[in-house]
């Protein structure tokens, strides 16, 4: 879903959510992750085990679950694309609660950065993860070096 226009009027946590003296205007795309939590129905239609960790193997193996994922990303860049956006602030697709891996993620994002329909096209590409336990380090660490690589290749 696309949502054009959103203001922003608040400061971040560090600033206190202190009011912002001149609002700060984005526009946002919502894309729904697979839900991979044992016993999810996504997992069900995956034909993944509904049990019990998922390996990035059988993630890997799963058609549908690669492209799918990589056709949440192709979509939610076209948009941006179509409306004149160049510079974006993404997020780990569903490897929070949602327990996508973030390295496999990460390099969905690398690979559709790569494709001809968006290589260049950006001027730049940051993640925003929030990081509310150790837990959370991993996904920083795996998104932080596709966006290094994105942005030096855009």
């Amino acid at each position: 879903m696309y949502t054009p226009h959103v203001q922003i009027f608040r400061h971040d946590k560090k600033q206190g959510f202190s009011f912002m003296d001149q609002p700060q205007e984005v526009a946002l795309v919502a894309v729904a992750a697979f839900d991979l939590r044992e016993g999810s129905s996504e997992r069900r239609n995956l034909k993944l085990p509904l049990e019990g960790h998922l390996t990035i193997e059988q993630l890997q193996n799963s058609t549908t679950y690669v492209e799918n994922s990589k056709d949440k990303i192709r979509n939610m860049l076209r948009i941006m694309a179509l409306k004149g956006h160049t510079q974006l602030v993404l997020g780990a697709l569903g490897c929070g609660a949602f327990q996508n891996p973030p390295g496999l993620i990460a390099q969905f994002f690398k690979e559709i950065f790569n494709e001809q329909e968006f290589k260049g096209r950006f001027e730049q590409v940051d993640f925003a993860i929030l990081k509310m336990s150790a837990s959370d380090q991993n996904n920083i660490d795996e998104f932080s070096k596709i966006c290094s690589e994105m942005n030096k290749i855009n």
